[in-house]
């Protein structure tokens, strides 16, 4: 069992244990885990994860432990390995790849790869359209990812979407975990998954999984690209 942490934010890992080791066991991990984590030397004071709805053991157990759902959202995944831009998207855009790094451009966007992911840059885009109780526990979490690379879409007028990926080196399983968009900017989604769908191809990854784009049209470009629902996600939380 693991944490990581940033402020007094914890994202809190689950206790797993050898078939047979259930019950005991796992208590002692999370007590040690957790409780040096909630220590005021620490200074753990918010503690959260995320789950897959199938993952019915796992959540039932931090219920048991004081944990409350926030959010529950739907999973799309897109096979990496036949994913292809609809027609009407590619015909929009020129790709280059013999750029120091990966730049698309589509009718009014420059999109190009960022190696490092910028929380200042997401947050200024971001903070924009969230409430504030949403905010502070998007925040934390997302500063305790490590993120593998960003999308970064731009038009004349400033910053018109930024992106943040990570990458399961195990699993080569990618999510879309952080999107910030100007709502403005209705037709940057698609340019923007095409370039990450072209950089996640160059990296080995197989599949992409993402929740909902909130951004309209958002749907009917990601069905056109291949995504598919198949499972959702949990945000549970507990404060101390």
């Amino acid at each position: 069992m693991s944490f990581t942490g940033h402020g007094d934010f914890v994202s809190l890992g689950y206790p797993w244990v050898l078939p047979g080791y259930e019950g005991e066991l796992q208590q002692r991990l999370y007590d040690a885990v957790y409780g040096f984590a909630a220590d005021p030397e620490y200074g753990g004071r918010t503690f959260g994860q995320r789950f897959r709805q199938q993952w019915t053991a796992q959540i039932s157990f931090f219920e048991r432990h004081g944990f409350a759902e926030q959010r529950n959202d739907p999973i799309y995944a897109l096979d990496l390995r036949s994913a292809s831009a609809p027609q009407a998207l590619d015909s929009m855009t020129s790709l280059r790849r013999d750029l120091p790094k990966l730049e698309l451009t589509a009718s009014r966007y420059r999109v190009e790869i960022q190696r490092e992911f910028e929380w200042e840059r997401f947050r200024e885009l971001a903070a924009i359209h969230w409430a504030r109780e949403q905010s502070s526990l998007l925040k934390l979490y997302l500063q305790t990812v490590d993120f593998d690379f960003a999308v970064r879409a731009a038009e004349q007028g400033g910053l018109a979407a930024y992106l943040g990926f990570a990458i399961c080196s195990d699993t080569r399983f990618a999510e879309l975990i952080a999107v910030a968009l100007n709502q403005a900017a209705t037709d940057v989604v698609g340019p923007c998954l095409l370039a990450a769908v072209h950089e996640l191809q160059s990296r080995n990854a197989l599949f992409l999984g993402t929740k909902p784009i909130p951004a309209e049209g958002a749907s009917e470009i990601m069905m056109g690209m291949g995504f598919k629902k198949v499972s959702a996600e949990l945000l549970m939380s507990k404060s101390v």
